[in-house]
């Protein structure tokens, strides 16, 4: 963390996005998607298509065309690690705050609002947060009866 970071009560954060891509043509658009219409902070966000052979690679190129905060490397197949390292020294030292994404994920609204806050609040060496969706085997009305009666969704933060 920048040591000015508790200082800067008004100014935005800043967050560097790293998405790792290989074959995921289906589902890389939602994610960068997911990005792109973020409303607070400033960000980019990197995308590193692990030699795909999809339209991974077209996919995120197209978003690098139609917006600047976008960046992408296409390299041969090296794996998610590798693809993730690959990011880090290649665009400098944008972002105060590494975001990692995996490609078949997505932000949810107001991401970066509410990790600045949270951030701000707490001022934490290290910051992580996720989400997902608890299983379930309903099938029809049951489904919605068990989404009112029960949490199903669940995260975590952590400081």
């Amino acid at each position: 963390m920048d040591c000015d970071a508790k200082e800067r009560k008004g100014s935005p954060l800043s967050f560097r996005v790293v998405v790792p891509a290989w074959q995921v043509a289906e589902y890389l658009g939602e994610a960068l998607e997911s990005v792109r219409v973020q409303p607070f902070g400033q960000w980019v966000c990197h995308v590193v298509d692990d030699g795909s052979v999809d339209e991974t690679g077209a996919i995120a190129d197209e978003f690098c065309r139609k917006d600047e905060r976008f960046r992408v490397t296409h390299q041969r197949n090296a794996g998610v690690s590798a693809a993730r390292n690959r990011a880090l020294p290649e665009h400098g030292a944008e972002g105060e705050y590494l975001v990692f994404l995996d490609a078949d994920d997505t932000l949810v609204p107001d991401c970066f609002a509410w990790m600045s806050e949270a951030i701000r609040q707490n001022h934490p060496d290290y910051f992580e947060c996720g989400g997902g969706v608890k299983e379930s085997y309903l099938m029809g009305r049951a489904v919605l009866e068990h989404f009112v009666r029960t949490k199903i969704l669940y995260g975590y933060l952590w400081s």
